[in-house]
């Protein structure tokens, strides 16, 4: 077994246990509060369909945090929107963050061609803060890595999830029904 830096814990165990510390401060921190900002994106966002929590009320928010390109996260994403197309109680939006060196609508650019790959025509844009990228930061989610957050129809956080990929999408798709399930 392979040491993992200060824990002793084995690369992948590492991996696991820093997604469960993850969700566990989400539970604790988060989870059954008010979604703590909304998607004020301004110039930002890269498609005209827009999310925005407070119109939303009375459908569940599904939001993933992702890197512009990242090809883990994109399966997931398409697979999602199709689900999510189809209910009309159900928003997905999909917040990236901009990269320093390289012009916003560049990346813009990149990102709608990214999205077309998965087959994604829904609400996507740019945490407009490049430096400090306060959206990921009030929402709690790691830069570089994808997350999935959900609120539900009163705009409460309920879910959050690192890393998601194709093999989640049934578990995501049971999650967002049973949530919006719920009054």
């Amino acid at each position: 077994m392979k040491s993992g830096g200060a824990s002793g814990l084995n690369p992948a165990a590492s991996v696991y246990k820093s997604r469960s510390d993850a969700n566990l401060n989400f539970l604790e921190n988060c989870a059954g509060l008010p979604a703590p900002v909304d998607f004020e994106l301004g110039q930002s966002w890269a498609t005209p369909k827009k999310v925005l929590l407070r119109e939303s009320r009375g459908k569940v928010v599904a939001i993933l945090f992702r890197a512009l390109g990242d090809v883990r996260a994109g399966p997931f994403l398409g697979q999602l929107a199709q689900f999510c197309h189809s209910r009309p109680d159900m928003d997905l939006v999909t917040i990236a963050y901009l990269k320093q060196g390289t012009s916003p609508d560049q990346q813009k650019d990149e990102l709608l061609e990214d999205l077309a790959t998965y087959g994604y025509d829904g609400a996507a844009g740019f945490d407009p803060d490049i430096e400090g990228r306060s959206i990921f930061a009030r929402y709690r989610v790691k830069v570089g890595s994808a997350t999935l957050v959900i609120a539900n129809k009163r705009g409460e956080l309920v879910w959050f999830m690192e890393d998601p990929k194709a093999s989640d999408v049934r578990f995501a798709m049971m999650l967002l029904q049973r949530i919006a399930s719920q009054p």
